[in-house]
């Protein structure tokens, strides 16, 4: 990933009435699959494998994030997109 500005619009997720389709990027936002190499901060830990070491050890795989709400990721998409929250 750069950190170039992005030119290309047309992947944007666009309603009807040609506006931005927040609600549905927050939801997309919410269900993405975190990648493999997820390492959160501040704090915020996250343990890779359930019941590690015993017959039941399983392997967590995140979806989304359960930091924001649906409704915080509807403000912070506005934000990233610069429509309306602050």
């Amino acid at each position: 990933m750069t950190n170039e500005i992005m030119t290309d619009t047309s992947n944007l997720t666009i309603s009807g009435d040609g506006t931005l389709d927040i609600e549905t990027m927050a939801r997309r936002f919410l269900q993405w699959q975190l990648p493999e190499n997820f390492d959160p901060d501040n704090g915020i830990t996250f343990i890779k494998f359930g019941n590690k070491g015993t017959s039941y050890q399983y392997k967590r795989i995140p979806t989304g994030t359960n930091l924001l709400s649906y409704d915080q990721a509807i403000e912070m998409i506005k934000y990233i997109t610069n429509t309306g929250a602050k």
